[in-house]
């Protein structure tokens, strides 16, 4: 039973930190949302897991790739199959689930595939999922059973990064605990994505570098070499959040001894990543995307003139950015994304939503209060930068990458594209630090991660089967 004091059991009250609840409520949903959804259904989940197997086929650069035949062949199967967002069919026939079972990998008979211009990610982002393919390949398992491994550990990956995130961050551990269980992020830690990594080094990074500007005395160098290779891995996994580890600015300098010192640790941890990361947008550009065009949601794509648009007439494009932020209903789009929408897409009843909404704010409302390092404007305005320049820089790769030819908005942000900002907003929002209602956090943390693995369960298996 739930208590104002934490989890009551059979032997009394039981103290159950936030990083053990997060693992609770993320490992029971994440194992019954991997169940539920079907191979490959998962929002863009045969786009990531063809890209996923180009890598682990030692396949680096975005270009046609020699892949085992039989898992050209599932991807041929699930592209048949499956339309974009909800047109159904959103799951196999018995028939066909049968034949995906029994494709054979045929590494022998090896097929040509194509790339596709959703998932152009480093190889870097699928860090968790390319080893554990190329080990299955090599002891001979099927498509399916390699898929639903990479799947698991994109999950067991994402929560692990998550567990500790939440276990280091000095503030804020109850807050960052419930976004991390949130229904978006929990559908997207079941699925074949970069998501699971991004959203869990993003957590990780923010994490260690909050726990440095609290700390006392001189900085180690092996925590510069830890935030370092934090920030490069990162910044690789999706380019759109390489300024993230620049919160390191704000750890103090006497920290470091000199300001001289600090400026060259800030900049082992933070160019690196950057540079790459930068170098990876450059390949892309001159190895696939100049002359490409192709077609998504939003119309006809054309990443080349996209650019040029932007070079040519930056007014007309800065016009571009304030008629999406202003002229359309963007925040409270976003705000409803962040809360309850996953998946082909689909959004929760929106009962569901504001009761989410509810019990993320008293859970953020009754956490402890803030360390005062962190409380400084200095911190705090330095955070709302990063936050500003990261949604602006989304919404310029979604205008290169996503949205149709000189379009008057961008299209295709989603409010999951917060999620590794989240210990960033969470500095930002105050907390009393005490019970509401007559309970305390870890109440209302339990009360969150149930109600959000339920509803996500619901939700999914409805799309899928009903």
């Amino acid at each position: 039973m739930v208590t104002g004091g934490g989890i009551t059991g059979f032997f009394g009250p039981l103290r159950v930190g936030p990083d053990r609840l997060f693992l609770l409520f993320a490992v029971l949903g994440g194992l019954v949302l991997v169940a539920l959804i079907p191979p490959l259904a998962g929002g863009n989940e045969e786009m990531n897991f063809q890209r996923a197997a180009m890598v682990a086929n030692g396949h680096l650069l975005v270009k046609p790739a020699m892949l085992p035949g039989g898992i050209a062949d599932l991807l041929d199967i699930t592209d048949r199959t499956f339309s974009e967002g909800m047109r159904p069919p959103l799951h196999y026939s018995k028939q066909q689930f049968d034949e995906v079972a029994a494709l054979k990998l045929r590494d022998d008979q090896p097929r040509l595939v194509q790339p596709n211009a959703i998932a152009v990610l480093s190889p870097i982002s699928y860090l968790p999922q390319a080893p554990v393919m190329a080990a299955a390949q090599t002891i001979g398992l099927s498509p399916l059973a390699i898929f639903y491994l990479a799947r698991l550990a994109g999950l067991v990956t994402g929560i692990a990064l998550t567990f500790f995130a939440i276990r280091i961050i000095p503030v804020r551990k109850y807050s960052l605990a419930a976004v991390a269980l949130l229904p978006p992020i929990l559908f997207s830690r079941s699925t074949l994505d970069a998501d699971q990594l991004t959203n869990g080094l993003a957590f990780l990074a923010v994490a260690l570098t909050m726990r440095e500007i609290t700390e006392r005395g001189p900085i180690r160098s092996r925590m510069i070499a830890v935030l370092a290779i934090a920030a490069f891995l990162l910044a690789q996994a999706k380019s759109a959040y390489l300024l993230l580890p620049l919160l390191g600015l704000a750890i103090p300098t006497e920290r470091f001894g000199t300001a001289g010192r600090k400026v060259l640790a800030c900049t082992l941890i933070c160019v690196p990543g950057i540079a790459a990361s930068l170098g990876w947008m450059l390949l892309l550009k001159l190895t696939y995307f100049t002359g490409l065009e192709y077609r998504t949601w939003s119309g006809v794509v054309q990443p080349h003139q996209q650019l040029a648009f932007i070079l040519a007439h930056p007014v007309g494009y800065a016009l571009v950015l304030l008629r999406t932020l202003f002229a359309t209903p963007f925040v409270p789009q976003v705000i409803v994304e962040f809360l309850g929408v996953f998946g082909p897409p689909v959004r929760l009843p929106i009962i569901i939503i504001v009761a989410l909404a509810g019990l993320l704010m008293v859970t953020v409302a009754t956490d402890e209060r803030m360390a005062s390092p962190l409380k400084t404007v200095r911190i705090r305005g330095l955070a709302i930068a990063i936050v500003v320049v990261t949604v602006l820089l989304i919404l310029t790769l979604l205008y290169l990458q996503w949205t149709h030819v000189r379009g008057a908005v961008v299209d295709g942000f989603n409010g999951r594209y917060l999620y590794p900002l989240a210990p960033l907003l969470l500095l930002l929002v105050p907390s009393a630090g005490r019970k509401l209602f007559g309970l305390s956090s870890p109440t209302w943390l339990a009360l969150l991660g149930g109600v959000s693995v339920v509803a996500t369960s619901m939700m999914t298996a409805w799309t899928y089967f009903a």
